[in-house]
């Protein structure tokens, strides 16, 4: 009897010394919806379409990057990425639906390719990577080390073969969203016009001079008269004695 208790205290005993298997984590969904590829940069289109590029910015690992880093770069990494995207022949529909990406592509499987692009001859891939950012969390981001690609990727769709040509400080420097050489280039446009219409109204003057001065007296004042007439029925005079000649004005209008 003594014999079958002492079995059974140390079957006991090694039986509470035997570890349980921990429970599987379970995958936490993400409220961001970056759980696939495709959703997440579907998602992140949608927040830079909104102007919301803070939340788009969440979109791209930045954590290599300074909290300060990404506050200040983040929204126009962002930005960057949407003029890439809209702008170019991409085509969200080829990124892959599933969580676990595509396995069967030529990159690792934690990574997809999110598009392409020639720049001065030079390929440039960025890339989607799917990272834990805690236990049982991932998330597809545009990989950490496409994040410096971005702005060289840009140059695709910023920078025209006219603007190739000018100093970098015209192209990059902007104001309201737009280049500073296209203010500068609105500007001059707009005084070359004013000054071509001053020539233009000189000339006319020229033209019928001649005219005027052909006339005799009589019929000059008349004709001065018949023309002082009718410019008093287009612009009649105002309760203040002024008259406002309502001539046709030219207004430039910039897209920004």
């Amino acid at each position: 009897m003594t014999r079958f208790l002492v079995v059974i205290l140390l079957t006991s005993a090694l039986g509470a010394q035997t570890p349980t298997p921990h429970a599987p984590v379970s995958q936490v969904d993400d409220p961001l919806g970056r759980s696939t590829p495709q959703d997440s940069v579907f998602r992140f289109l949608e927040a830079c379409h909104a102007r919301d590029y803070a939340k788009a910015a969440r979109y791209l690992d930045l954590r290599k990057m300074s909290t300060m880093e990404r506050a200040k770069q983040g929204p126009d990494l962002a930005r960057q990425l949407e003029d890439l995207l809209d702008d170019t022949p991409f085509d969200i529909t080829m990124l892959s639906r599933d969580p676990e990406g595509d396995q069967s592509d030529d990159l690792p499987s934690n990574r997809e390719r999110l598009d392409t692009f020639q720049v001065d001859g030079q390929k440039v891939e960025l890339q989607l990577e799917r990272v834990a950012l805690k236990p049982g969390f991932n998330a597809w981001l545009v990989a950490s080390d496409s994040i410096p690609l971005i702005p060289k990727a840009h140059e695709v769709v910023s920078e025209t073969p006219f603007e190739k040509k000018l100093p970098q400080q015209l192209v990059k420097f902007e104001i309201a969203d737009t280049p500073v050489w296209r203010w500068i280039a609105l500007i001059i446009m707009a005084i070359v016009i004013w000054m071509l219409a001053g020539l233009l109204s000189w000339a006319l003057v020229f033209a019928l001079r001649p005219v005027t001065d052909a006339l005799a007296g009589a019929e000059r004042q008349a004709f001065l008269a018949a023309y002082a007439a009718k410019l008093k029925q287009a612009y009649p005079r105002r309760r203040d004695g002024k008259t406002l000649l309502r001539f046709r004005r030219l207004f430039i209008i910039a897209r920004v």
